[in-house]
This record gives C-alpha cells, sequence and structure tokens, in this order.
C-alpha cells in the first residue's frame, strides 16, 4: 500500500514537471519577423567602445540561423533582447540596450518591419550623429521607447506624438564633454505638442535635450505621471507648482536649467515622492513646512538654488531621506534639532550657507553619514565631540567656520574615524603637532591640514596611510626630515610640503612616484642636489623647490621633457641652470615660470615658443645684452626681468604692453616717468626717446618696472 502512496506521489510530480516544462516554452518566432531582425543586425557592427555600461554585451550575436545556443530558424523568440507573444509568437518587444551596437538607423531600417513592437529599448549604443527617424511613429502599439545616450542628433521628429499608448519616453542623452552641445533639440511647441498628446505618461525624461523654451501648464494633466527628468534642458521662465502635486509623482528632476524659476507648492502627505532635483536652478523662498509631509523622499537636491530663510522644523520628519544637499543656497538661522532625525541619511551637504549657532549635539544620532560637508557654514563653538559616533564617515570636510581653534592631538573624536577617506581641515587654525594616532586612518586616499599652526616633525606612523594620493601640509610650522616611512604611498599623486621649516635632502625614493602630478616642497630649508632621477615624474603638472638651500646644476632640458608641466619654481636657491641644448618639438606649455636667481646668461631659447605663459620671473641672474624683440611679444601678466644686465632695443613691438596700460618706468636713481596709452594709439617712440636721455645722463645699464592696471605687470 506504501508503495502505491510512492508511486502515485512521484506520478504527479512528473506531471506537475511536465506541466512546468511546456509552460515555458516559447512560442514559434514569425518568418517576417526573424527576417527584420536579421537584417538590423546586418546594418550595424559591433564596436565595444559605442556602450558605456559595465555589464555591456552584443545581444545579437546570439542572432543565428544555424541552431547554435539553443536556437533555430523558428527561435527567434529565444535569441538575446528579442520578446515575444505567448500566444502569436510576434515579436512584441526589443532590448538592445548597451550591445556595442555602432552604425545608423535611418527610415528604411527593417525595425520598423516589426509592426507589433510595444517595448523598445535602444539606449546605450552609438548611432553616429543619425537623426532619430520619424518611422518609430509607425509602430503604433509602442507604450516604452527608450533611445537614450545613443548618440542621436538633430530635432526629435513630432511624429512621435502619434504614439499615444506610450506609458514610457525617455530621449535623454549625454551632451558633449567637450563642448556641452546637446545633441538632441525639441524646438517650440515640441514639448507642448508632446505632453498635450501623450496622456498616458508616467516617465517622460528629456535630460539634456534642446528644449529651450518654457514648461507648459498642460503638463500638469499627466495624471500618471511618475517620473519626470527635465534636467540640462534649457527650460525657462515659471515652472508649473501643480507638478509637484501630481499624484502618482516620485521622481522629478530640474537641475541645470538657472533660468526655471518657481516655488515649491503645500506638499500633501499622501505624496510620494521619493526624489526632488533642483539644483542650479532658480528656484527661490522659504522652504514650507508641508516639506516634512514628504514621508517618502530619498534624495533631495536643493544645491545652488536661490532658496533662503531658515530650515523648516519638519524636515526632520524625512525619515527615508538617505541624500540631502542643500549647499551654496541662502538658507539662514540655526540647524533644527530635528535634524537628529534623519538616521538614515549618508550623505549631508550644508556647505557654502549662512547658518548660525552651533552645530546640535543631535547630528550624533547619523550613525549612518558617509559624506559630510559643512564647509564655510559660519559656525562656531567647538567641533562636537559627539562626532565620534559617525563612524561611517568617508568624506569630512569642516573647513570656513569659526570654531575655537583645538590642538590636533585632542579631537580625540577623528582618530575613532577609522573609514575616513577624505578629510580636509585646512586653515581651522590647528595647532599642536600631528599625532601618532594618525595612523589609525588606514583608509584616508586624502589629507589635507594646509595653512594651520602645526609644529614638530611628520610622525612615522603616517606610513600606515598606505592608500594616500593627497597630502597637503602646506603653511604649517613642520620642522625635521621627510620621514623615510613616506615611501609606502605608492600611489601618491600630490605632496604639499611647502612654507615649513622642514630640512635635509629630499628623498630620491620620492622620485619613483611616477604618477606624481603636484609636488611642492617651497620656502623650506631643503639641501643638496636635485636627484637627476626626477626626471622619471613624466606626469607633474606642478613643481614648486623655491627658496631652499638647494645646489649643483640643473639641466632645463630635464623639465622640459615633462609634456604636462604648467607650473615651475626653481628660484632662490644656489642652483645653476643650464640653458636648453635642444629645440624641442613638443613642449610643455608653461602657465608660470619662476627662475629668479638660478644663475642664467642668456634667455632661455624655450620660451620663443610659450604663447601662453602668464607669469614669468628671470629676476637676479646674468643675462645681459639686448631683450630680444621675442619678449615684447609674448603676453604675460607679469614679467620680472629685474637685476640683470639688459639693454633695452631700439624699438619695442607696439603689441606689447596691450591696450588702456599705464607703464611706470624706474631708474635705478629712482627716476619715476609716467606714460599712458590708449586702444590704437600704443606708441613708444617717445618713451624710448625719453629712456634713452635717462641712460645718457646715469648709465647704459637701466632696472625698469612696468605696471598696467588691470593688465600686464613687467618689472625690469
Amino acid at each position: 500500500m506504501a508503495s502505491s502512496v510512492h508511486l502515485w506521489i512521484l506520478f504527479v510530480h512528473l506531471l506537475c514537471l511536465c506541466s512546468r516544462t511546456r509552460s515555458v516554452t516559447l512560442p514559434d518566432c514569425h518568418g517576417e519577423d526573424m527576417s527584420a531582425l536579421l537584417q538590423f543586425k546586418d546594418s550595424i557592427i559591433i564596436d565595444e567602445s559605442a556602450s558605456n555600461e559595465p555589464r555591456a554585451y552584443p545581444k545579437t550575436k546570439s542572432w543565428k540561423l544555424d541552431g547554435t545556443n539553443g536556437s533555430s530558424p523558428s527561435k527567434c523568440c529565444s535569441w538575446d533582447g528579442v520578446e515575444c507573444s505567448d500566444n502569436t509568437g510576434l515579436v512584441i518587444a526589443l532590448d538592445l540596450s548597451s550591445s556595442y551596437l555602432y552604425g545608423s538607423i535611418d527610415s528604411s531600417s527593417s525595425l520598423f518591419r516589426l509592426s507589433h513592437l510595444r517595448r523598445i529599448d535602444l539606449s546605450d549604443n552609438d548611432f553616429n550623429q543619425s537623426r532619430i527617424p520619424s518611422e518609430f511613429s509607425l509602430l503604433s502599439g509602442l507604450t516604452h521607447l527608450n533611445l537614450s545616450d545613443s548618440a542621436f542628433s538633430g530635432q526629435i521628429p513630432l511624429e512621435i506624438a502619434k504614439l499615444t499608448g506610450l506609458v514610457s519616453l525617455d530621449l535623454s542623452c549625454n551632451p558633449d564633454s567637450d563642448t556641452r552641445k546637446q545633441d538632441l533639440e525639441l524646438p517650440n511647441p515640441g514639448l507642448s505638442t508632446l505632453v498635450q498628446s501623450l496622456t498616458n505618461l508616467e516617465v517622460l525624461s528629456l535630460s539634456s535635450v534642446d528644449i529651450s523654451s518654457e514648461v507648459p501648464e498642460s503638463i500638469t494633466s499627466l495624471s500618471s505621471l511618475r517620473s519626470l527628468f527635465l534636467d540640462s534642458s534649457g527650460i525657462h521662465g515659471v515652472f508649473p507648482a501643480a507638478v509637484f502635486q501630481l499624484p502618482k509623482l516620485q521622481h522629478i528632476n530640474l537641475a541645470h536649467n538657472s533660468d526655471l524659476n518657481g516655488q515649491l507648492p503645500y506638499f500633501n502627505s499622501t505624496s510620494l515622492l521619493q526624489r526632488l532635483w533642483l539644483s542650479w536652478t532658480s528656484f527661490s523662498g522659504e522652504l514650507p513646512a508641508s516639506l516634512g509631509n514628504l514621508r517618502s523622499l530619498k534624495d533631495l537636491r536643493l544645491d545652488n538654488a536661490q532658496f533662503t530663510g531658515p530650515l523648516p522644523n519638519s524636515i526632520g520628519n524625512l525619515h527615508s531621506l538617505n541624500f540631502l544637499d542643500i549647499s551654496f543656497c541662502n538658507f539662514l538661522g540655526p540647524i533644527p534639532n530635528s535634524f537628529g532625525s534623519l538616521t538614515k541619511l549618508t550623505y549631508l551637504d550644508i556647505g557654502h550657507s549662512q547658518f548660525i549657532g552651533q552645530l546640535p549635539n543631535s547630528v550624533e544620532n547619523l550613525h549612518s553619514l558617509n559624506h559630510l560637508d559643512i564647509y564655510n557654514c559660519n559656525f562656531s563653538g567647538s567641533i562636537p565631540s559627539s562626532f565620534s559616533n559617525l563612524t561611517e564617515i568617508t568624506y569630512l570636510d569642516v573647513r570656513e567656520n569659526q570654531f575655537t581653534p583645538r590642538a590636533l592631538g585632542s579631537l580625540s573624536w577623528l582618530w575613532k574615524m577609522t573609514k575616513l577617506n577624505t578629510w580636509d581641515l585646512n586653515d581651522m587654525s590647528i595647532s599642536g603637532e600631528i599625532p601618532a594616532t594618525v595612523g589609525n586612518l588606514s583608509q584616508l586616499a586624502s589629507l589635507q591640514l594646509d595653512g594651520n599652526q602645526l609644529k614638530g616633525q611628520i610622525p612615522p606612523s603616517i606610513g600606515n596611510l598606505n592608500k594616500l594620493f593627497s597630502l597637503g601640509l602646506n603653511r604649517n610650522e613642520l620642522e625635521g626630515h621627510i620621514p623615510l616611512q613616506l615611501m609606502n604611498f605608492t600611489q601618491l599623486t600630490e605632496l604639499f610640503l611647502g612654507f615649513n621649516q622642514m630640512s635635509g635632502f629630499i628623498p630620491s625614493y620620492l622620485m619613483n612616484f611616477t604618477q606624481m602630478t603636484h609636488l611642492d616642497l617651497s620656502n623650506n630649508k631643503f639641501e643638496g642636489t636635485i636627484p637627476s632621477s626626477i626626471s622619471q615624474l613624466q606626469n607633474l603638472i606642478l613643481l614648486r623647490l623655491s627658496r631652499n638651500n638647494l645646489s649643483g646644476a640643473v639641466e632645463l632640458d630635464t623639465f622640459l621633457q615633462f609634456k604636462e608641466l604648467g607650473f615651475l619654481e626653481l628660484s632662490w636657491n644656489k642652483l645653476t641652470c643650464l640653458p636648453a641644448t635642444k629645440r624641442n618639438l613638443s613642449l610643455p606649455s608653461f602657465d608660470y615660470l619662476e627662475l629668479a636667481s638660478c644663475n642664467l646668461n642668456e634667455f632661455p631659447s624655450f620660451l620663443e615658443d610659450q604663447e601662453y605663459t602668464r607669469t614669468l620671473d628671470l629676476s637676479n641672474n646674468n643675462i645681459h645684452g639686448e631683450i630680444p624683440q621675442w619678449v615684447w611679444n609674448m603676453s604675460v601678466e607679469f614679467m620680472n626681468l629685474s637685476h640683470n644686465s639688459l639693454q633695452l632695443p631700439n624699438r619695442i613691438s607696439p603689441e606689447f604692453g596691450g591696450p588702456s596700460a599705464e607703464l611706470c618706468v624706474y631708474s635705478r636713481s629712482d627716476i619715476k616717468l609716467v606714460a599712458r596709452t590708449s586702444p590704437g594709439s600704443i606708441c613708444f617712440d617717445s618713451l624710448i626717446s625719453t629712456l634713452q636721455q635717462l641712460t645718457d645722463r646715469e648709465t647704459t645699464v637701466i632696472d625698469l618696472q612696468f605696471e598696467f592696471s588691470g593688465h600686464p605687470r613687467f618689472v625690469f
């Protein structure tokens, strides 16, 4: 009997299994649809650079007729990205997002023969600036159309408004990274036409589409709207406040429309709003107390808008909030104590505001916080010791407040933030020594303590920070050598130790940091030679070694190898700079070049090719003879050639100095001449004559300073 029962149970189990197998059997594919898909595949090439999504893959590679991968001529419904109707076998959905597709889609594309399509997603591909074909309107059954971030260009065809069944329309795009030019346009009255026709829309995304019109009042009739994205679209005028009150609205992004203004309305407690982005707009007024009714709100970004007034106490009711950025606004008054109720916050930026008083102790309740920026908020008192509870913090910036100066070692809460990635305490009047406990912050990638009153030596424990890529200790009173433990900083790209009292030799191991872009050791007491291995630092953008006790000969050719170098200071050491021996075809473009007191005996010839140098200091060298004509053609803002043995040419280039300049000339006997020039009438003949009289009476070697009001300044 028992065995019969077991057989019966087994029979039922097999029956269910067969039934389940039959239920997932894919329908046969219509030959016409399969042909259209294969033709589309043949019209497009696969290019891995065409998609940015990390999970992208070439879906159309599975579109084959040879039966591989389990497919066959009658099973195109099994191809990646293809969905067919269970009943008819007709292709009803096509998801080719992030498929490495490259090429063009025009009006003859076989896609438009898939007449039963309801959903089509071609996002994150590269259609090579082709225009969106108006033939999309032939797919009359479409409910979802996504062409975002796929390099379409030109005007969006208004024929799309014929797709009255659309529930989701996403045409958003990424503007050109160099020109910020928007590829797609929806000229007026395009937006109005769309919202009046597509009344079933739940999602409308036109981010970075050039709309450049006002938002029509008719948009408030989209009662099913859940998501509205119009950021960076050039919309302007007064935004209809009733949009915020649409009953199903969950996400709205209007950011980066600087001429868009309006005010926030009353929010009902039934609101489903989860994301509200108004950054970089001209929205103004005070935040309404009803903001606290948005119990589902998770992401609030109002930075760089025109809001003002105090923060409502009801902000503490936003218990779902995890991202809050209200920086660069005009908020006033104290921070409400209710902030402590925002226990799900992970990101908080209230910087550049006009708050008063102290941070409330309730911030200790923000246990989930990993980003805290209170830069330039006018807070006073002490940094709350309750910060010690914020153990998840990875980014901390508390600069430019009125906090009571403290010794760095007394900030006991700081050493408990062991997950800190970025720590910025610049210009905080912090004193004392850097404690050994700094080594506890082993996750630090950026440590900034510039402009404080730190004394003593850099502790060896700093070597524990082996993930550090930026260390800023400029403008302190630090002493001693650069610690050997810094050699652990294998990822270091920025090292700022300038304006201290540090001494010793420049460690040769620093030259192993081949990714270094910024190195500042200026205004210290370093001695010895500049290591020849500095030539390994090919990525340098800034190098400051001035005002030390460095000695030896330095070949300028070494620095001309650094193709990205724009800022070079070698002045006021005991160096002898050897002029460049070759004219490199690919020179760096110097913005700031300081070679004062470098024992130069001629103008460095590479300067003749420097078109964009704004500051040049060659003073206190041994340069003699006539100033070359090309010097007068340089577009500098400050030039110092004083304390050399120079002579003026017979005629100075008319372009020298620029228009509306005030030119002050000083000879060594302190005789002063002022000559003014105006646009279109720059003539130096009379000036040269006057200077020649000075030189005849005094000496053929003169010391000149040229000062230009609001324009270049030249010192000779």
